[in-house]
């Protein structure tokens, strides 16, 4: 199946592990789903001056 789950049974139990809410619940009630916040990384990148003599 698409998005690797092996049933749609398999998809349904995830996703009632991660949003703690039935796929019905959703789009029967309009329950809000949590949105994840974006993922932001710094890289700080360090530069070394050598000086040859």
């Amino acid at each position: 199946m698409k998005y690797g789950y092996n049933s749609f049974d398999a998809f349904t139990r995830a996703f009632k592990k991660l949003h703690a809410v039935t796929r019905n619940a959703v789009r029967e009630n309009g329950v809000q789903l949590k949105d994840f916040p974006l993922i932001s990384l710094q890289i700080a990148i360090l530069a070394l001056n050598v000086i040859q003599g």
